[in-house]
């Protein structure tokens, strides 16, 4: 098996494991008990205002494909009307909608928060490189003493902790 043979295999398989996470996390909230309106919607909203809020967010639609739309008005475009393909569409265009208890955009919320978080992450990351590399250069230097042994221990010790 060659480079390229390998590449594409590779490639494969993401795009399948990409596929099968997106499906997952689509259905994970589907299959969730409680209803979403219930989040934004008050009890004493009306019916009909329900409605609107199901119909704004799309949750009126089949989960996975409108066979119905598709029979009644004969396009066989109506049948990727779902809230499956509506998801796979706004994902692809970086739409991730309303956060239903913030009531902001989520890709806001992600904005606000993502210096932060690369700045922990590189901070980390340098402090360990850092760290790492003037114990291992101390433990090379006095190897087989109580340094060099507790770097080898700590090296055992799993990511998390």
């Amino acid at each position: 098996m060659n480079n390229i043979e390998k590449i594409l295999r590779r490639a494969l398989f993401s795009l399948i494991t990409l596929g099968a996470v997106i499906t997952f996390n689509f259905y994970l909230f589907r299959i969730v008990p409680g209803d979403p309106v219930s989040m934004i919607a008050s009890p004493r909203m009306k019916p009909e205002t329900r409605e609107k809020i199901r119909e704004q967010y799309g949750l009126n639609k089949p989960i996975w494909i409108n066979l119905s739309a598709a029979r009644e008005e004969g396009q066989l475009s109506l049948l990727l009307d779902s809230q499956f393909f509506h998801y796979l569409n706004n994902l692809a265009h970086a739409e991730l909608g309303q956060s239903f208890r913030q009531k902001s955009e989520v890709a806001e919320l992600i904005g606000e928060r993502l210096y932060p978080t690369i700045l922990l992450i590189l901070t980390g990351e340098l402090m360990g490189i850092l760290f790492g590399t003037l114990l291992g250069v101390i433990a090379a230097w006095k190897a087989r003493s109580k340094i060099d042994a507790g770097g080898q221990y700590w090296f055992l010790e799993p990511m998390f902790w």
